[in-house]
């Protein structure tokens, strides 16, 4: 008897303790939008936190990258600080590759400022948020002609997702935080890359789902196979693209030790796309279950979510010991 109320105090306190935890972070979440938390819900920059845009000084806009949330709009104004100067850039507009852009006047070589006023629209959030990101000019560059070269970097052992690294042209990297980089595996979309880019000199890393090519109508082949990957790229304001980074990655569809346990001839699921940033670059990459040639992210509820379930289970559990 003694045991079993011990054990019917220590599940209630649990369960208690559990329930308070939930409160408190459901509380805690609460507040801090209450106190004007930031909801992130209309985000358009043009350089990662904290960063800076360098570009040369005949770039003709500048590259937003607009990471509004889903059913809002956001009204954007820009202005140019030089020196004492103000100069308003207006709205921003799309160009022929279908980029967000504020136009660029003729500017002299040096260190500068943008100015950009951002106000969300659709749903109440307060005042315009205001933010300066600092602008360095450099001497003229010459368009790119060409994107760069591609090289691919095997894996041991391999797992059907390949790495590519891309060296772009010296004239491309010198707009690159002007720039979209668009990655495609068999002339499907893998990866999109918004700029900025700045202050490396590194090769870009990519990882591309090579393994897809080795699933046909669910079934998989095991035979050796080519995949062609490639990368676009387009600079803001600038209508002609320099022309396309290819290369062939081999794959032996027999030597991949695929990661999730598929089934050869049944169809193990679909695709999908994810959108992702990384070091203030917004990219957005495709994913593929067929075939499981990578191991499937298994979807998580969220931390509060778990702690409810886990203390209504615990609830329970105390009310059918007292019943007994």
């Amino acid at each position: 008897m003694h045991l079993r109320l011990t054990m019917k105090l220590r599940a209630r306190h649990l369960a208690a303790t559990v329930v308070a935890l939930g409160l408190a972070l459901y509380t805690q979440s609460a507040n801090a939008d209450a106190a004007g938390a930031p909801r992130m819900a209309c985000e358009v920059r043009a350089a990662p936190y904290g960063q800076g845009v360098v570009l040369p000084s005949n770039a003709p806009a500048l590259l937003l990258v607009d990471q509004t949330s889903s059913g809002l709009e956001a009204k954007v104004e820009g202005t140019l600080v030089v020196g004492s100067e103000r100069v308003s850039l207006g709205a921003p507009t799309k160009d022929s590759h279908g980029l967000l852009t504020l136009a660029l006047p003729a500017t002299a070589v040096g260190k500068h400022s943008l100015e950009l006023t951002v106000e969300c629209t659709g749903q109440s959030f307060g005042e315009p948020s205001e933010s300066t990101t600092s602008l360095t000019l450099t001497e003229p560059v010459a368009f790119p002609t060409t994107s760069g070269v591609l090289t691919h970097v095997p894996q041991n052992p391999p797992n059907g997702i390949d790495k590519v690294r891309f060296e772009p042209s010296p004239e491309l990297r010198a707009f690159l935080p002007a720039a979209k980089l668009e990655v495609t595996v068999n002339g499907t979309i893998s990866e999109t890359r918004f700029g900025p880019i700045v202050g490396s000199t590194a090769p870009i890393e990519l990882s591309v789902n090579t393994g897809d090519a080795c699933i046909e109508d669910g079934a998989l082949h095991r035979e050796q196979r080519i995949v062609k990957v490639s990368l676009n790229a387009a600079i803001a304001g600038v209508a002609a693209a320099p022309s396309e980074a290819t290369i062939d990655v081999p794959i032996d569809c027999g030597a991949v030790q695929w990661t999730t346990g598929i089934e050869p001839g049944k169809n193990n699921g679909g695709g999908g796309s994810t959108t992702t940033e990384t070091a203030g670059t917004s990219s957005t990459s495709s994913s593929s279950n067929a075939g499981g040639c990578s191991a499937t992210p298994v979807k998580s509820e969220s931390f509060a979510a778990t702690l409810g379930l886990v203390a209504a289970a615990l609830l329970v559990a105390a009310r059918r010991r007292k019943q007994n």
